[in-house]
């Protein structure tokens, strides 16, 4: 009888610890559960924050492109302005010449 007393209270004592142990385990798995949620968030938040970065880089770069391209359309029309103008003088003095022989 006194075996058997000894028995239950030793295999109380045990569930009361495997109980205890199994408590302590959902406490730390929940606290893990925060943290990897928390950085989860964090790590949205900062991939959001360097998705609206390069997008901002993005349109910077096209805005200097067109700029550029605009740059470089004014030159060829100056260009083109610069030698009709020349061939008009040309033509003119040409005329000039005609005239004078």
């Amino acid at each position: 009888f006194t075996a058997l007393s000894q028995t239950i209270v030793l295999l109380t004592l045990l569930q009361t610890i495997l109980l205890q142990t199994l408590v302590q385990t959902i406490l730390l798995l929940t606290l893990l559960q925060k943290i990897l949620l928390s950085t989860l968030l964090q790590t949205i938040l900062l991939l959001t924050l360097l998705q609206k970065i390069l997008l901002s880089t993005l349109l910077q770069t096209i805005l200097l492109l067109t700029l550029l391209q605009t740059i470089l359309l004014l030159t060829f029309l100056q260009t083109i302005l610069l030698l009709t103008f020349l061939q008009t003088i040309l033509l003119l003095t040409f005329l000039q010449t005609i005239l004078l022989l």
